[in-house]
C-alpha cells in the first residue's frame, strides 16, 4: 500500500469514528429521554433551547459544501442534511427567538407544492374539542401527515432538535397556511385553557411560525402586548417593522421567506403567558403569504408514547376562552368571564381575581416559633391601634388558620398516620404558645369563639379602614387605590407602567409570604442530592407553600453548601431607580424595599419620597403589593414582624430612555423609632430592638438565597440603610445587624452567607450612610469589598 493510500485510509477511519461517536451521543440522549418515567419536560425544553440559542453550535457541524443553504432533496431518503442557521433573541420573557434561514429554498418549494392542492378554509379548535370555521381565522391551510415523506421527516426532526432533540411525537403535524389579500388570523393565544383539550396531549408549550413565501406587503406577525421599545428593538429593524408609528403597536415581524419566529407560550413555572397574544396581519393588495405552523405539547397525542411530566395547570386562569378572538373579546373583558375576573366599579379596565378565603392560607406549621406566635397574638389583641388596611384582620385570619391546622392534627393524631411524629410534636408546642400573655398576671387561654366573632365582624365592617378615611374614600372596594383621582403625576405614571406588562396583575406563584427565617431554612435539603434525584419526584421534599415549588427545587439543584462566590460588596451612591440599570443586563436583581408593614407602598398615594415610594413611582411594583393585599392576605395588609413578602419580576422603568429592567423585590419593614404608630409594638430596649432587627434581616437574606436564579453567581442583591430615614433607626445599629448576618452561616452554607451571591450592593443617596456602612462591614469578618 502506498503512502498516499495509507494516509487516505487513516483519514477515512478517523472520520468514520467521529461520525459514529456523534450518532452514539444522539442515540444515548434520546434513549435517556424515552426511558424517563418522571421527566420535567418544561425545564428540559427551556434549558435546551437556551443552550442552542445562546451558543454558536454550528461551529461543530461539518461543512458539506461551499453552498450549504440548499440541498438536493433526493438525498433526504438516506440522511438529513446538517443544516446551518442563525438565531437572535428578541425577548427573554416571554422567550422569543428569531431563526434565520431555518428552511432552505428547495424545502420551502417542496412544502408548498406538497400541500397546495389540499388547501382549504382554516378552522379553529373550540372548547368541545371540535374544529369549526370561524371569521377570526380566514386563511386556508393544509396539514401534513407526520413522517409523510423523508423530506417532511427531516424538517420535523429539525424543529425537534432545536428544542433539545425532543421526540417528534410531542409536536402537532406540520400545518401549511396561506394568507392572500385581506385574509388573516385575528389576535389569539396558542395555549389552551379548556380542560378537555388539555387532557389529550397537554398544553402547547412552544410555537414556531416559519415563513415560506413573502410575496406581499404588510402581512406581519404582531405580538400586541409586547410594545415596541426603541432602545431594545431598533437593532432588529431588518426583521421588525420600524417606522414613526412603531411605538403605537406591538412588535411586528416582517414576513421573510425561510425565517422562523419561535416562542414559549408558558412561563418557567408552566403558567400560560398572556404576553404571547399575537395576530397574523393580512397581506396587502394582490399579495400572498404562506407560513408553516409548528406546535409542541407537554404530552403526546392520546398519551400513547412515554408520557413526559406535564406542567401544573392549577393556577391557569379557569375561564372559558375561545382560542381565536377579537381584541374586544379579550378574556379579561368577556362577559362569560365575570366569575373569574372582576373590575373596579369606577374603572372597568382595572381587572382582578376574586379575593380568596383568608382562612385557607398556607400555614407553615413546622416553621412556627414562639416568637412568631407571640407577635401575631399580641398584635391582634391590641386595642389602641387603628386598623390601617385591615392589617389586624389579616393577622387574625392567619391566627385562626393556625388554630384550624393544629385542630386538624390533634383530631387525626389517633385515627391515622396522616401526620408524622415530628409534626404532631411541633403542633403540641404551637398549642402551648397559643395563649394571651398578660403582664404581671397569669397567661390566659385564647377565646377562639370570641376571636372568630371578631373576625366576622371585621369582614362585614369593611369601612373600618384608616387609610381610606384619610384619603376621603367613601366607597371601599378591592383595588380602589388604583381608581383614586387627582393623584400626583408620578403615581399616574406608575399606573401606566402597570398596564404595560401587568394588566392582569401577578400570578399566585409570583407572590410569596414568609413568616420567619425558619420557614426558609426548612426549605433547604437535609441531605445532598444529585441531578437525577432533583429531576425525579422527591417524596422527601419538605412541606412548603405552593409558591415555593421553584425555590425547593433550586435549593436541591444548587445547594447553598456548594455556593462559594465572591460576594463582592459595592457601595453605590445614587437612587435605587437609577442603580438597577447599572447592573449587567443578564443579571438577576433582588432589591430590598424598605417597606411599610401595614400599608402597601407607605405614603405612595400621598406622594411621599422615601425609598419604598421611589421604587414604586419608577416601577409597576405597586400593583404587586395590592395583589398581596387582595390575594395572599385576603383583603388586608400586614408584613410579618419577623418575615417578609417576596415578589417575582417587577419592572423598573427609566422615564428618560423608556428602558425597563426586571427585578425581584424583598418587602421587609424595620421598627419605627421616630414615634409614628405602626402595626407592631417596638421592643422595650435598644438591645432587644437590635436582636429583632437581626431576626428580620436573617429572614430577607434567606429569602434572597432561596429565590436566586441558578446558583446565585449572577445575582446582584441590592440592599441599603433600611429604616434610617423617617423611621429613625441608627445607621450604626443597622450596619452591625447587616454585618452579623452577612458574616454568619445559614441555609446550610459552609461559609459566610454573602458567598451565596455574586455581588451585593448597598445603594443610598446619602453618601455618609454608605461610608458608615462600609466602615462597619469592612471590619474583620467582612472582606472582599470594592
Amino acid at each position: 500500500m502506498t503512502m498516499f493510500h495509507t494516509r487516505t485510509f487513516f483519514r477515512m477511519m478517523f472520520f468514520g469514528l467521529a461520525v459514529f461517536g456523534c450518532f452514539l451521543s444522539i442515540y444515548q440522549s434520546r434513549k435517556t429521554i424515552s426511558q424517563a418515567t418522571e421527566f420535567d419536560f418544561q425545564s428540559y425544553l427551556r434549558q435546551e433551547v437556551n443552550q442552542f440559542v445562546t451558543s454558536n453550535f454550528c461551529k461543530e457541524i461539518p461543512k458539506i459544501s461551499q453552498d450549504n443553504t440548499n440541498y438536493d432533496l433526493s438525498q433526504y431518503k438516506y440522511e438529513c442534511p446538517h443544516h446551518r442557521y442563525t438565531t437572535r433573541i428578541i425577548e427573554r420573557s416571554p422567550l422569543i427567538v428569531y431563526i434565520e434561514q431555518f428552511l432552505t429554498q428547495n424545502e420551502i418549494q417542496y412544502l408548498i407544492e406538497l400541500t397546495e392542492p389540499f388547501l382549504k378554509r382554516s378552522t379553529v379548535l373550540a372548547s368541545d374539542g371540535k374544529y369549526y370555521i370561524n371569521d377570526n381565522r380566514t386563511s386556508r391551510s393544509a396539514e401534513i401527515r407526520r413522517h409523510q415523506t423523508p423530506i417532511v421527516e427531516c424538517i420535523e426532526r429539525r424543529f425537534a432538535q432545536f428544542q433539545g432533540d425532543i421526540d417528534v411525537e410531542h409536536m402537532e403535524p406540520l400545518q401549511v397556511v396561506e394568507y392572500t389579500s385581506g385574509k388573516q388570523v385575528k389576535p389569539h393565544y396558542d395555549w389552551f385553557s379548556q380542560p378537555e383539550i388539555l387532557k389529550n396531549g397537554g398544553q402547547r408549550v412552544t410555537s414556531f411560525f416559519t415563513y415560506l413565501e413573502d410575496n406581499c406587503s404588510m402581512g406581519e406577525t404582531e405580538f400586541l402586548d409586547i410594545p415596541f421599545n426603541k432602545s431594545s428593538h431598533e437593532r432588529f429593524c431588518d426583521i421588525l417593522i420600524c417606522d414613526e408609528n412603531s411605538t403605537e403597536f406591538g412588535i411586528r415581524f416582517r414576513p421573510l421567506a425561510g425565517n422562523s419566529v419561535f416562542w414559549y407560550n408558558t412561563d418557567e413555572y408552566g403558567e400560560v403567558d398572556y404576553l404571547t397574544y399575537h395576530a397574523g396581519r393580512p397581506p396587502g393588495e394582490n399579495g400572498r403569504k404562506i407560513g408553516l405552523n409548528t406546535w409542541t405539547h407537554t404530552q403526546t397525542k392520546n398519551n400513547m408514547h412515554t408520557p413526559l411530566r406535564h406542567l401544573s395547570f392549577k393556577q391557569i386562569k379557569k375561564f372559558a376562552l375561545n382560542i381565536f378572538m377579537d381584541k374586544s373579546n379579550d378574556p379579561i373583558n368577556s362577559k362569560s368571564n365575570a366569575q373569574s375576573y372582576l373590575s373596579v366599579s369606577t374603572q372597568s379596565n382595572i381587572k382582578y381575581k376574586p379575593i380568596p378565603d383568608p382562612l385557607s392560607v398556607y400555614v407553615p406549621l413546622n416553621s412556627l416559633t414562639e416568637e412568631t406566635i407571640n407577635s401575631i397574638v399580641s398584635t391582634v389583641q391590641q386595642r389602641d391601634k387603628r386598623n390601617w388596611n385591615q392589617s389586624k384582620r389579616t393577622l387574625l385570619a392567619f391566627l385562626l388558620a393556625i388554630n384550624n391546622k393544629v385542630n386538624e392534627i390533634e383530631q387525626n393524631n389517633h385515627s391515622n398516620n396522616k401526620f408524622d411524629e415530628q409534626t404532631v410534636q411541633h403542633a403540641a408546642k404551637v398549642r402551648q404558645w397559643l395563649i394571651e400573655k398578660v403582664q404581671f398576671a397569669d397567661n390566659k387561654e385564647l377565646q377562639w369563639d370570641e376571636l372568630r366573632q371578631n373576625y366576622e365582624k371585621m369582614v362585614h365592617q369593611n369601612d373600618d379602614n384608616e387609610m381610606a378615611k384619610q384619603l376621603n374614600i367613601t366607597t371601599i372596594e378591592p383595588y380602589y387605590e388604583l381608581a383614586i383621582e387627582g393623584v400626583h403625576p408620578d403615581v399616574n405614571r406608575s399606573r401606566e407602567y402597570m398596564t404595560r406588562f401587568r394588566s392582569c396583575g401577578w400570578k399566585p406563584n409570583e407572590l410569596k409570604l414568609y413568616w420567619n427565617a425558619t420557614q426558609l431554612e426548612n426549605l433547604c435539603p437535609k441531605y445532598e442530592t444529585n441531578d437525577k434525584q432533583v429531576k425525579e419526584k422527591d417524596k422527601n421534599l419538605p412541606p412548603h407553600d405552593p409558591s415555593d415549588a421553584d425555590a425547593v427545587l433550586a435549593l436541591r439543584q444548587y445547594p447553598v453548601s456548594k455556593r462559594n462566590h465572591a460576594g463582592t460588596i459595592t457601595y453605590v451612591n445614587k437612587g435605587i431607580q437609577d442603580a438597577v440599570f447599572d447592573a449587567p443586563k443578564d443579571a438577576q436583581l433582588i432589591v430590598l424595599n424598605f417597606a411599610n408593614e401595614r400599608t402597601p407602598g407607605g405614603g405612595y398615594l400621598r406622594h411621599s419620597l422615601a425609598q419604598e415610594e421611589i421604587i414604586l413611582y419608577n416601577s409597576d411594583g405597586y400593583r404587586s403589593l395590592l395583589d398581596l393585599k387582595y390575594g395572599r392576605m385576603g383583603g388586608g395588609y400586614a408584613i410579618p414582624e419577623f418575615g417578609l413578602a417576596y415578589v417575582r419580576d417587577i419592572r423598573f422603568f427609566d422615564a428618560r430612555t423608556d428602558k425597563n429592567r426586571r427585578a425581584d423585590m424583598l418587602v421587609s419593614a424595620c421598627y419605627c423609632l421616630s414615634g409614628s404608630p405602626q402595626l407592631y409594638k417596638n421592643p422595650p430596649s435598644t438591645e432587644e430592638c437590635i436582636i429583632n432587627h437581626i431576626a428580620k434581616f436573617r429572614a430577607f437574606i434567606a429569602a434572597a438565597v432561596a429565590n436566586t436564579i441558578g446558583n446565585g453567581s449572577n445575582t446582584y442583591l441590592l440592599l441599603g440603610p433600611i429604616g434610617t430615614g423617617a423611621f429613625g433607626n441608627d445607621v450604626n445599629d443597622i450596619g452591625y445587624a447587616f454585618r452579623e448576618i452577612l458574616s454568619s452561616k445559614m441555609m446550610g452554607s459552609n461559609g459566610p452567607i454573602r458567598q451565596a451571591f455574586g455581588n451585593i450592593w448597598f445603594v443610598s443617596t446619602d453618601k455618609w450612610k454608605n461610608n458608615r456602612l462600609e466602615k462597619i462591614l469592612s471590619e474583620d469578618s467582612i472582606s472582599n469589598v470594592e
